[in-house]
């Protein structure tokens, strides 16, 4: 089931943040789950190195994470985080850590930092036949919320034949609910506004790209279109290109 999860946290001692906020936010997430379920914990653990079929991830805010949001985590202040969530499983693990923080007087710990639970609410919550059911567009703007991660040697957004493809993988790897057997073909950039440059994450040299791409689809039948919507909507919840657990690659799509 994707959905979207805003949890607000408060830790009860201060702590110098190095990491990035998503990384740090990420633990916060595996923490609150572990509360609940020992065994989803484990899984997620051993399953981290297969990033690309992780069914929960951190989702970077509109316009990305700020400086003044690590300051809030140093000064000791209360923080909100989002979490999405690609399947009934990862969803139901977070609410089985929220239900047993709870029974905890809202306390529970991040590896051994006290904290404090302060909200737990559903910002957005869908079936992926919803997503198929959806009025159709032919033209579409993907906004990046934080940059895209993509290997060093490509410098350009990433292709978006591999952004449909990749989207149709998780789809058939989460969902129960088949796509029209189409290929999506008929699309091409109608206009964008993109920045990227070097940079390091994680001891990995990579390449980020950020801004907005607005695509178009000329030609095709309804089921292609059909099909290219659903993928677009889904993007939202999985994000695009690497480290995207961390709320990399978290993007925004429009449907004009």
């Amino acid at each position: 089931m994707p959905a979207i999860i805003n949890l607000r946290v408060l830790l009860e001692e201060k702590v110098d943040v190095t990491e990035t906020i998503g990384e740090f936010q990420y633990r916060v997430l595996k923490s609150i789950i572990k509360m609940g379920s020992e065994v989803y914990y484990s899984s997620i653990e051993s399953e981290e190195d297969e990033e690309e079929y992780l069914p929960i991830r951190i989702v970077a805010p509109e316009g990305g994470f700020q400086r003044a949001e690590k300051r809030a985590l140093n000064e000791g202040r209360p923080f909100d985080m989002l979490v999405a969530t690609l399947d009934e499983p990862s969803f139901e693990a977070i609410v089985q850590g929220v239900s047993e923080i709870t029974r905890n007087s809202n306390r529970f710990d991040v590896e051994e930092i006290p904290a404090r639970l302060i909200l737990f609410s559903t910002v957005r919550s869908k079936l992926y036949r919803d997503f198929l059911s959806s009025r159709t567009a032919k033209i579409i703007k993907i906004s990046s919320d934080m940059p895209i991660l993509i290997g060093i040697n490509k410098r350009r957004f990433p292709d978006l034949k591999e952004v449909f493809r990749l989207a149709e993988e998780l789809w058939e790897y989460f969902s129960e609910r088949s796509l029209p057997d189409v290929d999506v073909e008929h699309f091409q950039i109608k206009s964008y506004k993109l920045r990227g440059k070097e940079a390091h994450f994680r001891n990995t040299k990579v390449f980020s790209i950020g801004g907005n791409v607005e695509i178009e689809f000329d030609g095709g039948d309804e089921a292609e279109l059909q099909k290219a919507n659903a993928l677009m909507h889904l993007i939202e919840f999985s994000g695009v290109g690497l480290f995207r657990k961390f709320g990399n690659g978290s993007v925004r799509v429009t449907f004009l």
